[in-house]
């Protein structure tokens, strides 16, 4: 009966000691039964393997009961890890790490080839004596006659 006066107010304890730094308190109270129970069952097993066919059956009750003390250490220093936080609620309204974080919006920038790329208008050729287009690949201007320069 005290055992299990023990572990809820253990369980309370952390409890409220998780939530102080922005955790879950229902997640202290579950591994603060865990390890105690758990490591209880562990220690009543290593507790048996030392008694002997005598009966001194008291080896496995101090087992049992060094390793729940051990879970309740090891849940006492998980629940007051980390630094208090002033006010707890608003980590809590955090999204948890695992979780998709929304993307900064960035401007859309209209998009420009480079120049290699962009297409240059064909220019035309002209005459620069007389500014006729020049049609042909020659040396000479089919409209004024004198040498093309180029």
């Amino acid at each position: 009966m005290l055992e299990i006066v023990a572990i809820i107010a253990l369980s309370l304890a952390n409890s409220k000691a998780a939530k102080a730094r922005g955790r879950s308190g229902g997640v202290a109270v579950a591994y603060t039964i865990a390890l105690w129970v758990g490591l209880e069952i562990v220690g009543s097993l290593i507790g048996g393997l030392f008694v002997s066919r005598s009966g001194e059956i008291y080896i496995i009750y101090a087992a049992a009961v060094l390793f729940a003390v051990i879970g309740a250490i090891i849940s006492v220093v998980i629940s007051r890890r980390g630094a208090v936080l002033e006010n707890p609620v608003q980590l809590q309204a955090q999204p948890y790490y695992g979780a998709p974080q929304s993307q900064p919006v960035i401007p859309q920038q209209q998009y420009a080839p480079p120049a290699a790329q962009v297409a240059q208008p064909a220019q035309s050729k002209s005459c620069v004596h007389c500014g006729a287009p020049i049609t042909e690949e020659g040396a000479f201007c089919t409209a004024c006659g004198k040498q093309l320069v180029g």
